[in-house]
C-alpha cells in the first residue's frame, strides 16, 4: 500500500489558527472587577462606610436609602448626588425603683444629628464622599 504524501494548503492552517484563538482578547480588569476592590467594598458595607467605586447598590447596602437625591449633568455626563443625615448615640441616665424599691440604673440612647454626608456618584460608581458637621448649638449652620 502506497501512502500519497499529504498537501496542506495555507488555506487550512489560517482556518485551524484562526479556529483555535480565543474569541475575544483578554484585558486587565478594571478597578470594579478586581478582587481587591471587591473585598474593600465588603469591608465598606461591614463597616457602614463608603468608598469610591462603591456602585449606587453598594452604597445602599451600606448605608440604606438616602434621605434626599438630586441630579444634574456636568461635562462627563449624568451626575447623581445622595445626602444621609449622620448621627451619633448620646446616653441618658434615668433611675427607676424595682419591685423591691431599691433604685436601679436605666441607661438608654438618644440619636442626635451631628452632620449630613452628601455622596457624588458619577458613571454608575462614587467620586467623592464629603462629610459635613452640624454645629450643634445652631443647627442651621453646616460646615466642612
Amino acid at each position: 500500500m502506497k501512502v500519497k504524501p499529504i498537501r496542506w494548503s495555507c488555506a487550512f492552517f489560517v482556518a485551524v489558527f484562526i479556529s483555535c484563538a480565543p474569541a475575544q482578547v483578554a484585558h486587565p480588569p478594571d478597578a470594579k472587577d478586581s478582587q481587591a476592590h471587591r473585598d474593600a467594598v465588603a469591608v465598606a458595607i461591614t463597616n457602614k462606610s463608603v468608598i469610591p467605586g462603591m456602585t449606587p447598590d453598594e452604597v445602599k447596602q451600606a448605608l440604606g436609602k438616602p434621605e434626599q437625591e438630586s441630579s444634574g449633568k456636568d461635562a462627563s455626563g449624568a451626575t447623581l448626588t445622595w445626602s444621609y443625615t449622620t448621627y451619633r448615640q448620646d446616653p441618658q441616665y434615668t433611675y427607676y425603683l424595682d419591685a423591691s424599691g431599691h433604685a436601679q440604673l436605666q441607661i438608654y440612647y438618644v440619636k442626635v444629628a451631628v452632620g449630613r454626608l452628601m455622596i457624588d456618584f458619577a458613571n454608575g460608581a462614587v467620586t467623592r464622599v464629603t462629610p459635613h458637621k452640624v454645629d450643634l448649638a445652631n443647627p442651621a449652620i453646616v460646615t466642612n
